[in-house]
């Protein structure tokens, strides 16, 4: 069996090579501070500090898109400028250990407080991945509350759309919900009568879904967009979930008698690399009921919650709201939370 997620590869030649580069101008513009003065050293001197001030923008860039976090740029950048003033504090007199030690602290807690108060993305990339995971859910279970306004039920996982036949081929509730989701023309484009894998529909599974991907799985796996999208959520189905039957519509909101906040209704599975159209979800009456739970092959886990988000994945509830199970959670205890009518409701 294979951990999940994928343990992230720190040591690459690539990115020591980087930290080099970034490592080597500081350090040397550090020591030409605490040596005495030296005319002859003067230019070197000036050549190094020049190399250091050049990385503050290329690290900004970088840190933009997610190479490096936010702290690690503002506080180079503050290193910098305090090796700078005191640069200029040298033509006066030396500088004491005590002094540069002072002057790296200040720095380290300046740089610590610009960044949680200005750069929060920047800082907390994984934080704000963490964010946009959940308002995807979010915007899922809006969805599939509209459904319901309209339909009076939740969609079905993998049944019939509403106005189409019922002897048709299943059809994914992610298809399901995409008019709700301000994807109309790319719904028009889906052929119902067709299977999800036919000619006329396999195009569609190319396309890119944001509502559908989590951040933190495009940010550690990527995009290669020469293979069919997955989507990084599905639903419960099985006994007692909201879902139950995959071919048959959903429950009503007043079905949930175990409480709409206690109810799973969407988890996050970044782990199953389920094609986005694919009328397949996680039937938990089959599927291992816990989060991130190793898979048997790389970069896959066979548990019903899996996620690139450390120590946990996201799931909305059938109220609409998102929250963050805990890869310690009781397995028993999570199969109660996707239960709807088990009349033995547990707050999540």
């Amino acid at each position: 069996m294979y951990p999940f997620p994928p343990p992230p590869e720190f040591l690459s030649w690539s990115a020591i090579g980087f930290d080099i580069c970034l490592v080597i101008p500081v350090l040397v513009f550090i020591r030409e501070l605490l040596r005495e003065p030296s005319n002859e050293d003067e230019a070197l001197n000036r050549r190094w500090s020049t190399l250091a001030w050049l990385m503050c923008p290329t690290l900004l860039v970088a840190a933009i898109f997610g190479a490096v976090s936010g702290q690690f740029v503002v506080g180079y950048g503050l290193l910098v400028l305090f090796c700078g003033v005191l640069r200029a504090k040298r033509n006066h007199r030396g500088i004491t250990w005590l002094e540069f030690a002072g002057s790296v602290l200040l720095a380290t807690v300046a740089s610590a407080l610009l960044t949680w108060v200005f750069f929060p993305p920047l800082g907390h990339p994984e934080a704000d991945r963490r964010r946009r995971c959940r308002y995807n859910l979010k915007q899922l279970a809006l969805a599939f509350h509209n459904i319901h306004d309209v339909h009076k039920h939740f969609p079905a996982a993998a049944g019939q759309l509403p106005d189409s036949p019922n002897n048709g081929p299943p059809v994914s509730c992610r298809v399901a919900v995409l008019p709700f989701l301000e994807q109309s023309a790319l719904f028009e484009r889906y052929d119902p009568r067709q299977s999800w894998n036919s000619r006329s529909n396999r195009p569609l599974q190319m396309e890119r879904i944001e509502e559908l991907r989590c951040p933190s799985q495009l940010h550690n796996v990527g995009d290669d967009e020469s293979i069919p999208f997955r989507t990084s959520y599905v639903v419960p189905t099985g006994q007692d979930t909201i879902f139950g039957n995959p071919a048959q519509s959903g429950m009503r909101i007043a079905e949930i008698t175990d409480g709409c906040s206690n109810t799973i209704m969407i988890v996050e599975a970044a782990g199953t690399s389920i094609i986005w159209t694919n009328p397949a979800d996680l039937d938990v009456t089959q599927t291992p009921v816990g989060v991130n739970l190793p898979g048997s092959r790389p970069g896959r886990s066979d548990g019903l919650l899996s996620s690139h988000h450390p120590g946990g994945a996201h799931v909305a509830l059938a109220d609409g709201s998102s929250q963050f199970s805990s890869e310690k959670i009781h397995p028993a205890v999570l199969r109660r939370i996707t239960s709807a009518n088990a009349n033995d409701p547990v707050e999540f």
